[in-house]
């Protein structure tokens, strides 16, 4: 009886010894994204959001929407907080679409007026950033990246020098760039963030010790379009998860699409890796990580979360509003690229 009660015990403490997949075993094969839930606020349209830990809850940033008086549809940044990752209680809007200032000839108006939204959140001492794709409402208005900061998470204030980031007029990002997210080490600043030529959206990233003073990798863009027409990312390679760090990797999560246009696109997420933040990143060859959708937007967006040890993905779903999350789960046999 002790002999079989000893047993019992050893194995109950290698089960709980047993440490949860990593994003290594998800590239391995070993792991894959298994629905979680189905959508999560979508009483508040509670998507794209960009999710950060502080103190015993999460908060998370997410694409605000509303019309304004002239009718005009303004896209913003709310906040929502939970402690579960599934239960979110919605803040409302933390900050707003820019407004015309007086100038000699008449009001001036915003670079921002339109768009100030997909966020990408850091928390630094004592303070927020939160970097965000701005447009006007001006047709030639391309779309470029503004900052905005707070002590408190709650009230932000965008920077004077807005926007930090602009599109270079030639290249791969001619037409626009976005959607940022940001990562933080050694003192260096990493903003992550979309080009896009009017034809396909890539990543790229810009680097340095201030947020208002980066420089561009010369390896721009370092996750490309996947080339041809038959791969599921051919159309574009977009909004990235903010890094996640294992071991001597680098990794995020990045949404893709076949070509467009990108409302009748297959849209899935996939993974990439480098062990250099500023070039060499890696495609998962098992991408996509989570199933593509028939056509249209959905399983896109996403953010990783690593909560009571277990890694999760958020991304909106392919029907309805809100958001749906995905578990990281063991398995023990590979699975087909774009099969978890």
């Amino acid at each position: 009886m002790r002999i079989s009660s000893h047993i019992a015990i050893t194995v109950l403490l290698a089960v709980q010894a047993q440490a949860a997949p990593t994003l290594a075993d998800l590239w391995n094969g070993q792991a894959a994204w298994v629905k979680d839930t189905g959508s999560i606020g979508s009483s508040f349209g509670f998507h794209f959001v960009s999710i950060l830990p502080h103190d015993q809850e999460l908060w998370a940033y997410y694409i605000g929407l509303y019309t304004a008086a002239d009718g005009r549809s303004k896209l913003t940044i709310a906040r929502a907080r939970g402690t579960d990752g599934i239960n979110w209680t919605n803040d409302g809007m933390v900050l707003d679409v820019g407004r015309a200032t007086p100038g000699t000839n008449g009001n001036l108006p915003a670079w921002d007026d339109r768009l100030t939204s997909f966020p990408g959140v850091w928390k630094d001492a004592d303070t927020w950033y939160l970097v965000y794709e701005g447009a006007a409402e001006d047709a030639s208005s391309p779309g470029d990246i503004g900052l905005a900061t707070s002590t408190d998470g709650k009230h932000f204030v965008k920077h004077p020098n807005n926007p930090i980031l602009r599109h270079y007029p030639s290249g791969w990002e001619r037409a626009n760039i976005g959607t940022p997210s940001l990562y933080k080490e050694k003192g260096i600043w990493y903003l992550f963030y979309h080009g896009y030529d009017a034809n396909v959206c890539q990543i790229g990233v810009a680097s340095g010790t201030s947020l208002t003073n980066l420089t561009k990798s010369a390896a721009n863009p370092i996750l490309p379009v996947t080339a041809g027409t038959a791969a599921w990312d051919t159309g574009t390679i977009g909004r990235r998860t903010a890094i996640a760090k294992e071991g001597g990797y680098y990794y995020f999560a990045f949404e893709g699409s076949t070509p467009q246009p990108y409302n009748l696109a297959k849209w899935s997420s996939g993974q990439a890796r480098s062990t250099n933040l500023l070039s060499a990143w890696t495609k998962c060859p098992l991408n996509p990580m989570i199933p593509q959708t028939p056509g249209g937007m959905g399983n896109d967006g996403p953010e990783l979360l690593r909560l009571g040890g277990t890694w999760y993905l958020y991304v909106r779903p392919p029907v309805g509003s809100g958001t749906q999350r995905f578990r990281l789960e063991a398995q023990h046999e590979s699975p087909e690229p774009g099969k978890p």
